[in-house]
Parts: C-alpha cells; structure tokens; sequence
C-alpha cells in the first residue's frame, strides 16, 4: 500500500555582520520559503532541488571586501539524520550541497559543509550574487503516518568585510 502525504520546510535567514573596519556595504539572502518536497509515497526516496541568492551592493564609493558564510542549522535532529514531524510521528530526511547527496550542508562540524562566497565591490559596480542550490532528501522505506509533516531550518549568513 503507497501512502501519500505532504511535507513543508520552512528555512528562514539569520544574517550576521562582523566588520573588521568600517563598512559600505549590504548582503541580502533570497530563499524561497517554504519550500516543499510533494507528496511521498515511503516506497522511494524523494528529492528536491532549491535555489538560494546572496547579494552583496556597496552604496558608497571605494572598494569593499565581503565574505560570506552561509550555514544550515540541523533543525529539529541532528545533521546526520534531520526530522520533522507531524504530532508525535517524525520522518527522517536530510539536505545536501551536492546533487550526488553526499555532503550534507550545516555548520562545518560533524563532517557537514558550508556555503561560501567573495565579492569584491568596487562602486559604481557595486553588486554581486552568488547562487547556491540546497538538494533535499526524504528517505524512502519509512513506514509513518499519513499526514503533513513540517520543520524548520534556520540558515546563518555571516558577513565578514
């Protein structure tokens, strides 16, 4: 028997600014949210592929150096084996980097990795991105509950100019 149900993620952005001088320059984080794996029907493993953009703009005139870190919370679990839940019921799923799903995205600890980027904005051509992509794995062969299983994931993108 094939049981159906939903799955929503909400991932929400944290950014955080260290400056090592003055500093002339905005990031921003563009992630869709929430983002949702579909219906899962616990025979097969369910995959999803989610861009992300950060942005960097200088307003003022000289050049600014930002590097970014982008890192992933575990959520509700840990980084090995990510959950989310649905009253008292859990299915165990996880993120990636890599569209192999062999490097599971977090804070850099544990064996995952992180997100990086460097812009060098020199106003008047003052904004960069840089694109990044977050692959989701829902694990197939989980005998769970029908329903709608939901979590959050809270993202950190340092700033260091």
């Amino acid at each position: 028997m094939i049981k159906r149900m939903r799955f929503g993620c909400t991932v929400w952005a944290l950014m955080q600014g260290i400056a090592a001088g003055a500093q002339a320059a905005d990031c921003t984080v563009n992630v869709p949210s929430p983002y949702h794996f579909g219906s899962y029907d616990t025979l097969n493993d369910l995959d999803i592929a989610i861009d992300y953009t950060v942005t960097c703009s200088r307003t003022t005139q000289g050049v600014e150096v930002v590097n970014v870190v982008v890192t992933f919370s575990p959520g509700s679990g840990t980084y090995a084996q990510r959950t989310m839940s649905n009253g008292s019921s859990t299915l165990t799923y996880n993120l990636y980097k890599d569209a192999a799903r062999t490097q599971i995205r977090g804070d850099g600890t544990a064996g995952t990795v992180t997100g990086t980027a460097r812009f060098v904005l020199n106003a008047p051509q003052s904004t960069q991105s840089a694109s990044g992509t977050i692959y989701g794995r829902i694990f197939g062969g989980q005998n769970v509950t029908p329903g709608t299983y939901s979590t959050t994931i809270p993202i950190t993108v340092t700033m260091t100019f």
